[in-house]
């Protein structure tokens, strides 16, 4: 699991960015991912990167505590 950081929620929409550094590119995930509560910006989290047709997402995205 990779750690990093959530950059952006959209609870509208159900979709956010999870970031494991200041330089690295940001990882798109779903609600449907998260295994837990819905994250605030700036939360830390533990993520799997999944490839698909599009590209990478998290595919599942939990807090640090």
């Amino acid at each position: 699991m990779t750690r990093g950081i959530v950059t952006a929620y959209d609870a509208k929409k159900g979709t956010g960015y999870v970031q494991r550094s200041e330089d690295a590119d940001r990882i798109p995930f779903s609600s449907r991912a998260l295994l837990g509560p819905i994250p605030n910006i700036g939360d830390r989290v533990e993520y799997n990167v999944i490839g698909g047709k599009i590209g990478c997402r998290a595919g599942v995205v939990r807090p640090i505590r």
